[in-house]
């Protein structure tokens, strides 16, 4: 999968706050993030498929993003007999209230940092 440099920019930023939440498999989980910026909603078993990934993994990080609520989940009834599929869709508000909680407080450690080096050492 090739992807340019701000979407590996992005990739990078969504990993960090992936870790942060500890969800598993950091990386395919901000992959999955990405991938539903891109669609409106999906079933998980597409999902995994177009992530080229384990169903039962993506179903585990579904799981995890929708307790932080960053995604929603639904059912919708298979045609014929078999489980309900479910589906995937990304809550584009939650996710920009918590990136934008981790600029404010990148923002603060930054701050603190640059006054740390303002300040005269004591010897």
């Amino acid at each position: 999968m090739l992807i340019d440099a701000s979407e590996e920019e992005a990739l990078d930023c969504l990993v960090s706050v992936m870790r942060y939440f500890k969800v598993p498999s950091q990386e395919l989980a901000a992959r999955l993030i990405l991938k539903l910026m891109d669609l409106d909603e999906v079933s998980a078993a597409d999902l995994a498929e177009k992530l080229e990934a384990s169903y039962p993994l993506v179903l585990r990080i579904i799981g995890e993003l929708e307790r932080i609520g960053i995604i929603e989940t639904g059912k919708i009834k298979s045609k014929g007999r078999g489980r309900p599929r479910k589906l995937v869709k990304l809550n584009k508000k939650r996710l920009a209230e918590t990136l934008g909680i981790c600029e404010e407080r990148a923002r603060y450690l930054k701050k603190k940092l640059l006054e740390s080096e303002e300040e005269p050492r004591q010897s």
